[in-house]
């Protein structure tokens, strides 16, 4: 760990520190900042100048040339494909990851201490600085095709980047066929790349700075990326206080709904005794109507019994007129029976002469 932290190159991504935590908590690698891979610049912008891809070629191989050149002993990439090669808005690149593969591997094993070595050949980073070639000149990252075999009962099938390599436009066609030979010690040493490079590098920074003022356009471009950013950033902060917002009113309107809900369980279970209460009263109304037929039957029948006595009081009624009228004429009678004295006294006398 303390050589990687060690390693000081323009061209080397700086390898600050590690933190390994005792805890569930992931372990942390701090390493210089840088603005995008080159994947990325690959990917967005189609039209990148000659010069400038010269540019990020050369400074990848003097990264490589001091990764490989060291005195104690040279280090092995491992791992050289465009996704490590970072950039800053100036477009200088820059090599990342540099042994951070096999860091990792000590690290698990607990010996982040002990020198940082490899078994893979310096070979290995050439053949994946051509890949790298073929990737920034055609803009596609190069896959290999297989080789027809003339004869099909071999086992081993052949793979070749000629179909890429065809498709290329910078004059650096034999440079990249000799770094992906299929036999590592025929591939030229990274001194000789940077002499086939750097003429080439150096011819197009001659161009004139009015065809590269694209440059101050993308860092501007950055510029702006960076406000977005900022301003998204802003922007996530409100949304999260307004979710937050959101989520208190939710709360209450939960906390709200909840009494309602509770207040409807109250009422339908008071609306189920007021519809048992109605459902007597029906009950009840139907027998009262019952009684009230039944006393209209009754009464309508009082009513006739009334008038039949009605009737029949009219009778006695009269037969009483008549008896007052007759009783009327008897004590007239009586009245003019006691006006005649002399008769009175003739009974007498006939009574006492039949006696005797």
């Amino acid at each position: 760990m303390s050589r990687l932290g060690n390693l000081r190159h323009p061209k080397i991504v700086q390898f600050i520190g590690f933190y390994k935590s005792s805890t569930s908590v992931p372990s942390v690698l701090l390493m210089e900042k840088m603005d995008m891979n080159l994947t990325t610049l690959l990917r967005d912008h189609s039209k990148l100048p000659a010069a400038t891809k010269l540019s990020i070629l050369l400074d990848v191989a003097q990264g490589v040339k001091y990764l490989h050149c060291l005195k104690r002993c040279p280090i092995v990439h491992g791992n050289l494909t465009s996704d490590n090669i970072l950039l800053n808005t100036q477009l200088q690149a820059k090599i990342s990851d540099v042994g951070i593969s096999h860091f990792l591997r000590a690290v698990m094993s607990n010996e982040a201490d002990k020198p940082v070595s490899t078994s893979l050949d310096t070979s290995v980073d050439i053949f994946s600085y051509g890949t790298v070639i073929i990737h920034i000149d055609t803009l596609t990252l190069p896959k290999p095709l297989p080789v027809e075999q003339p004869d099909k009962s071999r086992k081993v099938v052949s793979m070749t980047y000629q179909p890429c390599i065809d498709k290329m436009t910078l004059n650096l066609k034999a440079l990249v066929v000799s770094c992906v030979n299929h036999t590592p010690r025929n591939r030229p040493k990274i001194d000789g790349i940077l002499k086939g490079i750097e003429p080439m590098a150096e011819s197009f920074s001659r161009v004139p700075k009015t065809t590269l003022t694209w440059k101050a356009e993308y860092e501007s471009l950055f510029q702006e990326k960076a406000k977005l950013e900022e301003e998204i950033k802003n922007m996530k902060k409100q949304v999260s206080k307004a979710n937050l917002t959101k989520e208190v009113a939710l709360k209450e309107q939960k906390e709200q709904f909840d009494q309602l809900k509770e207040k409807h369980s109250q009422m339908e279970e008071e609306l189920g005794h007021v519809n048992g209460y109605y459902v007597h009263l029906k009950e009840e109304l139907g027998q009262l109507k019952e009684e009230h037929s039944q006393l209209k039957k009754e009464f309508k029948q009082i009513n006739g019994e009334r008038d039949l006595l009605k009737e029949e009081l009219g009778q006695l009624q009269e037969k009483h007129d008549k008896l007052l009228e007759g009783l009327d004429q008897t004590s007239e009678e009586h009245s003019t029976i006691k006006e005649i004295p002399g008769k009175k006294q003739d009974h007498g006398k006939i009574g006492i002469g039949i006696s005797h």
